[in-house]
């Protein structure tokens, strides 16, 4: 096959080009053409849609607050006695009650708390509460009360 032709004008090409398109060397500005959003900010009332966005978000956090605590009411953890809520309000029975009792005793006018009666009668109380207290392991012998002097010498005969 011979590549000279009769004219100036390439024949066709047999086989089509497998390529893309070459880039071209300048890029060509975006033809103009109006914006979707361009009048929108004239009809637009931003109050009203940050409030109903606040509404949506509040009640995201309620629906989200409701699963975290799903069961906290009826659930008793493993380990545990009470449900999450009852120890909640126990927490804030005990806050409830340190608040009112620690700001109605002045320093003056407050009986003696039990730190001071341990300091003025600590060998009453103690004898009292022996006294008082059942002893569980009565049958068992008292290895307390032993003597681990004799003990002590018998280990260093070894």
């Amino acid at each position: 096959m011979s590549t000279a032709t009769p004219s100036l004008i390439t024949p066709p090409v047999l086989f089509p080009r497998l390529f893309p398109n070459a880039p071209k060397p300048h890029l060509r500005p975006l033809l103009p053409y109006p914006s979707p959003y361009g009048r929108l900010n004239a009809f637009r009332d931003l109050n009203r849609e940050m409030d109903d966005l606040s509404d949506e978000e509040r009640e995201y956090e309620e629906l989200r607050e409701g699963v975290n605590h799903r069961g906290a009411t009826f659930i008793v953890p493993v380990g545990r006695n009470l449900t999450a809520q009852e120890e909640k309000n126990d927490a804030e029975e005990e806050d409830d009650e340190s608040t009112t009792s620690g700001s109605s005793n002045n320093e003056s006018t407050a009986p003696p708390t039990e730190a001071d009666e341990d300091e003025e009668g600590s060998d009453e109380d103690s004898e009292e509460d022996d006294e008082d207290a059942v002893d569980m392991d009565a049958s068992m012998e008292d290895l307390d009360e032993a003597d681990l002097d004799g003990d002590m010498e018998d280990m260093d005969g070894l």
